[in-house]
């Protein structure tokens, strides 16, 4: 079997990394089709025809890579030329992302419309869509009336990179467990919380640090919170490259994941918390519709209502004071993480859908 995976995408983003390797692993030749990032319109059109057309034929389907709405009608277009099935993976909607979740654009404006019919036009124009948990498929057929097939393909983790690696042991007991949260500060992540939470076991004098890794919309609003609960057991460690994280996790005790109060949190399972488990450690996270659907609380993980910096502080020294808690997490989450979602785990779905569609 042979893919083209099309699009105007970072061929070092998770998303896409994960699926090409997967599919890599079982056994289907994955042919790239990109261009640059910074290519504007209709330059990205023009190089894209391009590169499809000197690519060799032929091929059993095209995958248009994430967040490439605008892209599809070109894709759409190649793909009834050659009589191919057409998939596309928008892993985000772009109007949930921008206007709702995050309130870059204004609702009612002429881009907030523009977003929302780039989602609704390019996810029906594909053959076959895919959705990262069943709360996306769900919001992506009632919100854009996509009458399509859609497969729920979770995000995993690139296990090249996030794997359980040996961690030195505390010097003694007293040292304070290191808890650690990496991020591009969206307001879905909900870092005031865990700001608050912080300060509500700085005040009761618990022995934890917390490592805040990352940078983006809320950067700077979540230091002024730091500071104005004078936070003196938070760090900010800015901006991580990938392949640098993995030697942060490995250092942590505990790895944090999403506990905002926006709508689009309930319906995600982020990165961090797939990499968090890849790489055998305990994860603390906010319970949502999402979560349940693939992970059991108390067992590969643990969950706490979302937007409650009361039941994080409480979550957080449950761990502290029940290292076998801790242990039993972190094993019991690795094990599923490798037998549910493991790149090869996802490619082999992925071409499950393949042979079905060819």
């Amino acid at each position: 079997m042979r893919v083209c995976y099309f699009g105007q995408y970072d061929p070092d983003y998770a998303r896409n990394q994960i699926i090409r390797h997967g599919l890599t692993l079982a056994g289907v030749e994955v042919v790239p089709c990109l261009v640059k990032m910074e290519l504007g319109f209709p330059h990205r059109y023009l190089a894209l025809s391009r590169k499809f057309s000197k690519i060799p034929k032929p091929f059993d389907a095209v995958i248009v890579a994430e967040v490439n709405q605008p892209i599809v009608f070109l894709a759409k277009m190649l793909t009834q030329l050659y009589r191919l099935p057409l998939i596309f993976d928008p892993f985000i909607s772009r109007y949930d992302t921008l206007v709702i979740d995050r309130g870059i654009v204004p609702q009612n404006s002429t881009e907030a419309r523009y977003l929302y019919w780039t989602d609704r036009l390019s996810m029906n124009l594909a053959d076959h869509v895919f959705a990262d948990t069943y709360q996306h498929r769900l919001y992506y057929q009632e919100k854009f009336k996509v009458h399509r097939s859609i497969s729920v393909v979770p995000i995993g983790a690139n296990t090249r990179i996030f794997y359980p690696q040996p961690t030195e042991a505390k010097k003694n007991s007293t040292d304070p467990l290191e808890i650690l949260f990496w991020g591009t500060f969206i307001p879905l992540q909900g870092i005031q919380f865990i700001l608050k939470a912080a300060h509500i076991l700085q005040e009761n004098r618990q022995p934890v640090c917390f490592r805040m890794a990352g940078n983006g919309q809320t950067f700077a609003e979540m230091q002024n919170i730091a500071s104005e609960l004078n936070l003196n057991n938070v760090t900010f460690l800015n901006y991580i490259a990938a392949k640098q994280l993995p030697s942060f996790i490995q250092t942590a005790d505990i790895v944090l994941g999403i506990f905002g109060d926006t709508q689009k949190t309930l319906r995600v399972v982020p990165n961090k918390l797939y990499e968090g488990l890849a790489m055998a450690k305990p994860v603390i996270t906010g319970d949502t519709p999402a979560l349940r659907e693939l992970f059991t609380p108390g067992q590969h993980l643990h969950a706490v209502p979302v937007a409650n910096p009361e039941s994080l502080a409480e979550a957080i020294i449950q761990l502290i004071e029940n290292k076998e808690y801790r242990y039993h997490l972190a094993q019991q989450g690795y094990k599923y993480f490798s037998e549910q979602f493991s790149a090869e785990k996802i490619g082999h779905t992925i071409r499950d859908i393949l042979e079905e569609l060819i």
